[in-house]
């Protein structure tokens, strides 16, 4: 099963070390799904974990951080691409 990670689902994980969301890595190291995600998802999360964190406090991940092994990371589609073709 493929599971596409949105920005909010990618800043529950990085927000807390024991959020549901961590789960789905979890699942994913243990072979019961592939993980994929956006560069978009992945620099709109980085930006809410920066604007709810400031820089000088250390407990937040900054960026965040999606391991290759377990998620795929697409390139965005552009905005001349119709979603129809």
């Amino acid at each position: 099963m493929r599971v596409f990670l949105d920005a909010n689902i990618l800043f529950s994980a990085a927000w807390k070390d024991d959020a549901d969301a961590a789960l789905l890595f979890e699942l994913a190291e243990a072979g019961y799904c592939q993980l994929t995600t956006s560069r978009l998802a992945v620099e709109e999360a980085s930006r809410n974990i920066a604007a709810k964190r400031p820089a000088d406090d250390h407990q937040g991940r900054f960026p965040i951080y999606v391991p290759h092994s377990i998620c795929t990371i697409r390139r965005s589609p552009s905005a001349t691409t119709s979603a129809l073709s």
